[in-house]
């Protein structure tokens, strides 16, 4: 999906347009209060989403892939798992 994605915002007014060039959006601390929400609005809103989450078991990671998201392990104690998480995104170099 490229250009604008406009999601509702659960206030019911339109949040503002967020542009994708890659076709997906990360969402670092998917699994969190306000990174699970960011998550599923975009997920409602037909956007591609890879979760950057530290454990893929855990209920609130198996709840978005349910929803569609990609998951992607990352813990930023690990460098080299933020990396992977990144692969193939325009503008990320090693």
């Amino acid at each position: 999906m490229e250009g604008f994605v406009t999601p509702d915002n659960h206030f019911g007014r339109r949040s503002e347009k967020i542009m994708t060039t890659s076709g997906i959006v990360a969402i670092v601390g998917a699994t969190g209060q306000q990174g699970g929400a960011t998550a599923r609005a975009l997920l409602d809103a037909g956007v591609t989403v890879r979760a950057l989450v530290r454990d893929p078991a855990k209920p609130a990671a198996a709840a978005l892939a349910s929803a569609g998201a990609q998951l992607a392990v990352a813990d930023f104690d690990d460098p080299k798992t933020i990396r992977a998480a990144f692969e193939g995104y325009p503008g990320c170099s090693r």
